[in-house]
């Protein structure tokens, strides 16, 4: 079992599902959105561990998100961060604000 919610269970099976897939990875993603306050925190939780960015916030200018960014110490999710924060922002200037 991977997480519990609500008194149902979650194994990793259940993840091969589209649609519980993507459901339960948007519940994640409120979870830690309520829990930082930018979307680089948001996404350096998802990808490198809400414990480790507690970690990193607690030696980080918080009011700055690209030096926050800048100093992620992993590698991966330093760059998974900036791949994702760029594509948003083609995404927007696309088609705007939704």
């Amino acid at each position: 079992m991977i997480a519990r919610r609500r008194g149902v269970r979650l194994d990793r099976a259940d993840l091969l599902d589209p649609g519980i897939n993507i459901r339960t990875g948007v519940l994640y993603l409120n979870f830690l959105s309520r829990r930082f306050g930018s979307d680089a925190e948001v996404l350096a939780a998802y990808n490198g561990g809400p414990g480790n960015v507690k970690k990193w916030l607690a030696v980080s200018d918080h009011g700055d998100e690209r030096k926050f960014t800048e100093e992620i110490p992993f590698p991966e999710t330093r760059n998974y961060v900036k791949r994702v924060l760029t594509s948003y922002a083609m995404y927007r200037s696309i088609y705007g604000a939704l």
